[in-house]
């Protein structure tokens, strides 16, 4: 259930902010990063208190897999050592709502792929059921890490980095 409500809080939280585009409820559009390059006046408490639980989280899950004896910890341990750093990192750098944004499609995309994984494990499955389960967790997965990530922080990261560095006067502190 955390992935369900981490999600919740996440899109509550940055629902009201101009990052969160119409098409996914909120007023604002993500492909525009310049707005927070002199300012962050949209941060709030809630986003801190995110931050912290989120960071809490993967430091913990990075330490487990540090003193954890399978062989499999060392690809677990370095994807958990990077995804510690980058929220740090995002946090620092006055990056909260991109950072949010991010924490959020992941951990939808990872909600319905553990739903099905434990539907899998049920003493009762159905393998219609399951099915129509994978499928879910394919499409979030899809939708979420190719087509959010792509559009509102990759391509959002690289256009705002042309236009700081091709209207630098813009931009001065």
């Amino acid at each position: 259930f955390y992935y369900g409500i981490s999600s919740i809080a996440a899109y509550l939280i940055i629902l009201p902010t101009t990052f969160m585009p119409t098409w996914l409820g909120g007023d604002g559009y993500c492909t525009d990063l310049t707005r927070y390059v002199n300012q962050f006046d949209e941060a709030n408490f809630a986003m801190q208190v995110f931050y912290i639980v989120q960071f809490g989280k993967h430091l913990g899950r990075f330490f487990q897999h540090v003193f954890s004896d399978h062989k499999e910890t060392s690809t677990n341990m370095f994807t958990s050592w990077i995804a510690t750093f980058l929220i740090f990192f995002s946090y620092l750098t006055n990056q909260w709502i991109v950072g949010i944004f991010v924490l959020l499609i992941h951990d939808v995309s990872d909600f319905f792929l553990i739903f099905a994984r434990a539907y899998r494990e049920y003493k009762y499955v159905n393998k219609s059921i399951l099915n129509v389960f994978y499928v879910l967790a394919m499409s979030s997965w899809l939708f979420c890490r190719i087509f959010l990530l792509s559009l509102c922080c990759v391509y959002s990261g690289f256009s705002t980095v042309y236009d700081v560095w091709t209207n630098p006067e813009n931009y001065s502190a």
